[in-house]
């Protein structure tokens, strides 16, 4: 199959696995494969591991996991990832799904394979707030992939969906395995990037994309595909800011994996990109997004090496809307994250004018 990314010997593993002892390990080191997904010859260049979504049945199996029947409606909703961010285009749809069907139909559940949910800090949060309109947020917590599989499973079989938005990470073989019995009423949406992605080529009710550049493959691979550009609610009650007289601001916003490019072959670092900017008499750069003590403290160094004093370079935070903050902060030019831009950030770029 064209555009296919393979990961040797693993399918041959899983299908010659015949209990669930013998599928734990194997689960797991799936999961823990999705770091060469960022190999230069990798990312942008494959899109599928048919392989491997061929071996979900075989799991399925193993796992007894029976196939479930069902009419799909907005009736009884469940919304399934691996993770939010604060930013991110991912999760921008997420909500936008819960947004539009209305939090009492909708139910979110997290698989949090990588274990970074504690539901302590869910302690009066306010998920609307946020955006993510749900009657209930669920992380599972079993202690291992494949237990986490039986459990997101059976979750399912007691909430009943009549309709399931699949929107997991890349290797997440938890969320594809559980909701393959479902899958007459599960519609994969393809993650918002250029990278390969387990469940594309599985057998469900639909397959969406969001990124056009990604929906002619997967319409030639036979997999016929709905196309569903990203959109922005409310636009009409935003304004575009007027450019002001003042020095010229420059404004960012991603998620910080996209400024640190680990493991990408990329010929300049954020911060060659930023000091050209703040050559600029005057200017300043609005960060918007999460960030830490390491990165702050490398694009402040670069920024002081090359003589431009760091204060020029703010840390802004997250925010609920990034069209509502480069307004805020005047922000005249806004650049994409580098080296891997934001589809969905550079949407609300636009709309803030």
């Amino acid at each position: 199959m064209p555009f296919e990314f393979e990961i040797p010997g693993v399918a041959a593993e899983i299908l010659a696995a015949r209990t669930a002892e013998a599928l734990d390990p194997i689960l797991t080191k799936l999961t823990r494969s999705a770091s060469a997904l960022g190999a230069p010859t990798v990312r942008g260049h494959k899109l599928f591991v048919k392989d491997l979504d061929d071996t979900i049945p075989h799991i399925a199996r193993v796992l007894r996991l029976d196939d479930r029947d069902g009419e799909k409606s907005n009736d009884n909703v469940c919304v399934i990832a691996t993770q939010l961010y604060g930013v991110g285009g991912h999760s921008k749809v997420v909500a936008d799904i819960t947004r539009l069907i209305g939090g009492e139909k909708v139910s979110l559940i997290l698989t949090d394979l990588y274990g970074n949910i504690a539901y302590r800090r869910l302690i009066g949060e306010d998920m609307e707030a946020r955006g993510y309109h749900c009657r209930a947020l669920l992380a599972l917590k079993a202690p291992s992939v494949l237990d986490r599989t039986i459990e997101l499973h059976r979750l399912l079989c007691a909430i009943k969906p009549t309709r399931i938005f699949l929107l997991q990470h890349h290797m997440d073989v938890c969320a594809v395995t559980a909701t393959y019995p479902f899958r007459d009423i599960t519609e994969f949406v393809h993650h918002a990037d250029h990278l390969p992605c387990l469940g594309a080529t599985v057998g469900y009710s639909a397959h969406v994309d969001l990124t056009y550049t990604c929906h002619p493959i997967c319409a030639a691979a036979g997999l016929n595909p709905i196309y569903s550009g990203m959109t922005l609610p409310g636009l009409s009650a935003v304004q575009g800011a007027e450019k002001s007289d003042g020095p010229l601001v420059f404004g960012t916003c991603g998620n910080l994996g996209k400024y640190r490019q680990e493991g990408r072959a990329s010929r300049y670092r954020w911060i060659d990109w930023v000091i050209p900017a703040l050559r600029t008499p005057n200017s300043k750069f609005i960060h918007i997004g999460p960030t830490d003590a390491a990165f702050e403290q490398d694009i402040r160094q670069g920024l002081a090496d090359a003589g431009i004093d760091p204060e020029r370079y703010v840390f802004a935070g997250l925010t609920p809307s990034l069209q509502t903050a480069l307004i805020d902060h005047q922000v005249d030019v806004y650049i994409s994250s580098y080296p891997e831009g934001g589809g969905r950030a550079t949407l609300e770029a636009l709309a803030a004018g």
